[in-house]
């Protein structure tokens, strides 16, 4: 998934934004599923993009902020998901030098 958020502790990173990668994968139940054909029993792919979208899109300093907001409401919102791993890229970081990104990734 591709972003341009306001994601960042400069002024200028608040107001213009930066470029992001994320990337998730996740554990769930496949059986029930993969039996009825039926989206009712999976996981909604698009319910997971506009829930990281919608996080993605709120000011926060840091992007530890933002993983740990993801997570929380994938928990609260789609509690079939099971383990989770949640990688988020910020492209062209202002750190004074050539960085093509910095990020953090979480399992759990």
């Amino acid at each position: 998934m591709r972003f341009h958020s306001p994601i960042g502790v400069s002024e200028q990173e608040k107001s213009q934004g930066n470029d992001f990668s994320v990337n998730i994968s996740f554990e769930a139940d496949i059986v029930r599923p993969g039996i009825s054909d039926n989206l009712n029993d999976a996981v909604d792919y698009c319910a997971v993009y506009n829930l990281i979208k919608e996080e993605m899109m709120q000011p926060a300093n840091l992007i530890e902020n933002v993983v740990h907001r993801i997570l929380q409401r994938i928990r609260l919102e789609i509690p079939h998901i099971g383990r989770i791993k949640l990688d988020i890229f910020k492209h062209n970081p202002p750190v004074g030098g050539p960085v093509a990104y910095s990020g953090i990734s979480v399992e759990g």
